[in-house]
């Protein structure tokens, strides 16, 4: 794939989101917390001022080929020199180079501090009885898990809604197993994001290189969302968890074609550099190279059709994901996409790239075929293919509302799920039809609401907490609007945001072409589908280890796309 002008304008308008999320996040800030508006301009330049230094002392003194402070040795100095420097200022940053950063050792001390802080977390804050939606998720998986049938409005909001059925089934296996209890799924939900760090990892070791890749996990183990939504019984984690999956498989089906050229040129520069020039020889070489021939031709297809299999995988997967929240679309549009404006001049690889799309596909229509069955054998009737209609038209109204609601469930009473949602498509253009122009300010306060503020694990929290069957008091001091857990979520996305901008930067800098363009595609995929449908804070969740991915590339330092440093 070659960088063009879409290329180019994606990444670009993804910056100039970026600027505006910050834009709107100051002012959210500024809003909430009684600060006088001239310290909050020196705050940001200053907050600005430490990104920049952070980036540039990185790029400037801990890459290209001196000290990888989160990756493998290059050369610059041999152990002895390490022995004899000791903890001089090179010899210090070889000691945790050679010594302590190995890969399983780092590993080793990575996923043990996230998984500690995690269930530190869910054992120091009592996880609060669970409301909405997720109180549904948590008696579904009881009954399920005591052979219980639901009753008949149940299996109603089933059939309109039918992703709600994926995590409570989930929850089944582990209650059946170890009894129903919160504390087992806060602990279920901190395992969980514990191995999605390890995921982005694989992501971006596979796509960019084991530093980047690194880097971007030791962003996931300190969010503080990622920490905060462990305490709730929502899809969010488990979410993540398979989002991330998809990708993965998709990057490893992506490179395999990248491995096996790089094998082929190995074994090419193996070959004898100059030959004879008898006759007998030459045959001989014209055999020898008629036989690399072969093998390379027989190893491509081997490459191939594992990378069909990877994709069925892949097609699979997401529709599992779609199991639990119905987001995986996104996906197969961003790979649509990079199909038509990436390869569309590369005609041979674009043949063999729709080939195993259309094996991707098939293999999500007929685990959609296998899923919807299930469930329509569980609730006794027809189930909607999806949502589409419900959240379109609660996304023309500004977000989730009792009258809709009940609109949609009487119509699942009264016909067929999916000609509920046809119904509730027809409501949505109604709206939009009514007052356009009022549509488009709803669609940027809608963005505003969503993107400009990352404090929504925090507000659910709250809310469960301040629930009158709860019992408990909200500990305000922690979760509170200017609680000290709400204050350090505001810097840690002010800070993604920042390192998303620089790394959106090195990206349109470089010369070479980035795989990283397909988490541009899904994001800004997320945030015009987002536009359009209902939206909460928690929604967009599963985005952030992308978001993580792309500030980590603000640390490309002098290093080159894909070295496994």
């Amino acid at each position: 794939m070659k960088k063009n002008i879409v290329y180019t304008w994606c990444v670009v308008l993804l910056m100039g989101l970026c600027v505006a999320f910050i834009i709107g996040t100051m002012e959210r800030w500024y809003e909430v917390l009684v600060y006088d508006k001239k310290w909050m301009l020196g705050f940001f330049f200053g907050f600005m001022l430490v990104c920049v230094c952070l980036v540039y002392g990185y790029n400037k003194y801990f890459s290209g080929n001196r000290t990888y402070f989160l990756g493998r040795e290059r050369g610059f100095l041999r152990k002895q020199e390490v022995r004899r420097k000791g903890f001089g200022s090179a010899g210090f940053g070889n000691v945790l180079r050679n010594d302590v950063l190995r890969n399983r050792v780092f590993w080793g001390v990575l996923l043990g501090v996230a998984l500690g802080i995690r269930i530190v977390w869910v054992v120091m804050v009592p996880p609060p009885p669970p409301i909405s939606d997720f109180g549904l998720y948590y008696d579904w998986a009881e009954k399920f898990a005591h052979g219980e049938m639901l009753g008949v409005e149940e299996n109603n909001y089933i059939a309109l809604f039918p992703h709600v059925i994926g995590l409570p089934a989930v929850l089944m296996v582990l209650f059946k197993v170890f009894g129903a209890s919160l504390q087992l799924v806060t602990l279920f939900n901190a395992v969980v994001s514990t191995l999605t760090i390890g995921i982005v990892y694989a992501i971006g070791k596979r796509l960019m290189g084991r530093r980047w890749g690194r880097i971007a996990a030791v962003m996931m183990v300190f969010y503080p969302p990622n920490i905060l939504f462990c305490s709730l019984v929502g899809t969010e984690i488990l979410h993540q968890a398979m989002f991330c999956c998809c990708i993965w498989v998709l990057a490893y089906a992506a490179q395999m074609s990248d491995t096996s050229a790089r094998q082929s040129a190995r074994q090419s520069a193996r070959q004898p550099a100059h030959q004879s020039s008898q006759s007998s020889q030459s045959s001989q070489s014209a055999r020898q190279s008629s036989q690399s021939s072969n093998r390379g031709a027989a190893a491509s297809g081997k490459v191939f059709w594992k990378q069909c299999v990877l994709m069925a995988v892949f097609g699979v997967l997401m529709e599992v994901s779609n199991g639990i929240r119905p987001m995986s679309a996104l996906l197969i549009l961003a790979v649509l996409f990079c199909l038509i404006f990436f390869m569309r001049k590369n005609m041979k690889n674009l043949r063999k790239a729709a080939v195993m799309c259309g094996i991707m596909l098939a293999a999500y229509v007929m685990t959609g075929m296998m899923i919807q069955g299930v469930i329509e054998k569980t609730v006794e009737r027809p189930i909607a293919r999806g949502d589409m209609g419900y959240t379109l038209a609660v996304g023309m109204k500004g977000g989730w509302n009792a009258e809709d609601m009940e609109m949609t469930l009487q119509y699942g009473r009264e016909e067929s799920a999916k000609e509920a949602h046809k119904k509730m498509q027809e409501v949505a253009w109604q709206r939009i039809q009514e007052d356009p122009a009022g549509v488009l300010g709803l669609m940027v306060k809608k963005t505003r609401d969503m993107w400009c503020d990352d404090t929504a694990a925090g507000m659910w929290l709250q809310w469960s907490y301040a629930d009158e069957k709860s019992g408990l008091e909200v500990p305000e001091n922690l979760i509170g609007r200017t609680g000290w857990v709400t204050m350090i979520m505001f810097y840690d996305y002010l800070l993604l945001l920042i390192l998303m901008i620089f790394g959106l930067g090195n990206m349109i800098r470089e010369k070479e072409f980035n795989p990283s363009i397909f988490f541009v595609i899904v994001i800004l995929g997320a945030v015009a589908a987002f536009c359009l449908v209902e939206s909460q804070g928690r929604y967009r969740f599963f985005v952030a280890p992308l978001m993580m991915l792309l500030a980590a590339q603000a640390f490309r330092g002098k290093g080159k796309m894909g070295e496994t440093c």
